[in-house]
């Protein structure tokens, strides 16, 4: 078997200058920051139509109070209008509203923002706690034994168990992100406790996330070299096996 060489040509690894990766650190700081100021104003735009939602709730909740059923009726319309489905709900609304609220509040709070003040009505909702339904109340056939259940009640029990690890999943993500949340918060307190109080501190370890982020780039260029030579290499013995 006669083998022939082809022509090849060693491609070079592009090396980046620092002042390349300076460069390109500034292009993403200046993306990061205006990704960071479009979430802001979304963030802030909820914040408003949230708190203006539940200004208007509060207010039509008092003037509800007290009138009988033809008075309140243009009342209840506009309840209705603000997304109510009954006014019997208007109570968790309320409290589902507030909740939302919070959550809101304290992850632009933990981006380094300022909130606005709400009503005292307002404050005493988002206090107020989830009042979370026991696993039992939720899916009271899961620990119930087969043998003292019918057919139907089975079939039941079977369902609550896929409700019941949807509904586990849901918590467990729900606890891992307030989790992330505040893992955030704090190292963002920590960063700028930092930079204020030891302003040579933050440089230097600033410089060097810098410097890990310049040699984590030239690791991934000199990868996809190498993994670009090797398909080339492959390519080429196919090729000579052809011939």
């Amino acid at each position: 078997v006669k083998r022939l060489q082809l022509a090849y040509t060693e491609k070079e690894v592009p090396k980046q200058t620092p002042e390349d990766v300076e460069r390109r650190n500034k292009l993403r700081q200046e993306q990061t920051l205006r990704l960071t100021e479009m979430a802001r104003v979304k963030r802030e735009d909820k914040l408003r139509a949230l708190t203006s939602n539940l200004n208007a709730l509060v207010e039509l909740q008092a003037q509800l109070k007290g009138l009988k059923q033809k008075e309140a009726a243009p009342i209840v319309e506009k309840i209705l209008a603000l997304g109510v489905p009954d006014v019997k709900f208007l109570d968790k609304a309320l409290a589902a509203l507030a909740r939302q609220l919070n959550e809101v509040r304290e992850r632009h709070k933990t981006k380094g923002f300022e909130v606005e003040e709400v009503s005292a009505k307002i404050t005493e909702l988002m206090q107020v706690e989830e009042v979370q339904e026991t696993d039992e109340a939720l899916f009271p056939l899961v620990t119930v034994p087969d043998s003292q259940l019918s057919l139907e009640d089975l079939q039941a029990k079977r369902k609550q168990k896929m409700m019941k690890g949807a509904h586990d999943a849901r918590i467990k993500e729900k606890k891992r992100k307030l989790e992330e949340l505040e893992q955030r918060r704090r190292e963002h307190e920590d960063d700028e406790s930092l930079r204020t109080n030891d302003p040579q501190s933050w440089l230097t370890g600033a410089r060097a996330q810098r410097l890990q982020l310049f040699q984590r780039f030239e690791r991934r260029a000199k990868r996809k070299v190498m993994g670009s030579e090797r398909r080339s290499a492959a390519s080429n013995e196919r090729m000579r096996a052809i011939i």
